[in-house]
């Protein structure tokens, strides 16, 4: 039992630096890495309506 939660333990941290290393060796190479994420501007959201634009009618003929 002991050995299944070392075993995790071991495969849980291969799986973060496999997921970690590449991001740090595209930064320090100028790559970029993970770019910043932009400034929130509230000015650029639109409020959201919950009303269709268009009715459904049944006035084509």
């Amino acid at each position: 039992m002991r050995l299944r939660g070392v075993l995790r333990l071991v495969l849980a941290l291969l799986l973060a630096a496999t997921a970690i290393v590449p991001v740090l060796l595209l930064s320090e190479n100028g790559g970029g890495g993970v770019a910043p994420a932009p400034p929130f501007n509230s000015s650029r959201v639109k409020a959201v309506s919950w009303h269709p634009r268009y009715t459904a009618t049944s006035s084509s003929t």
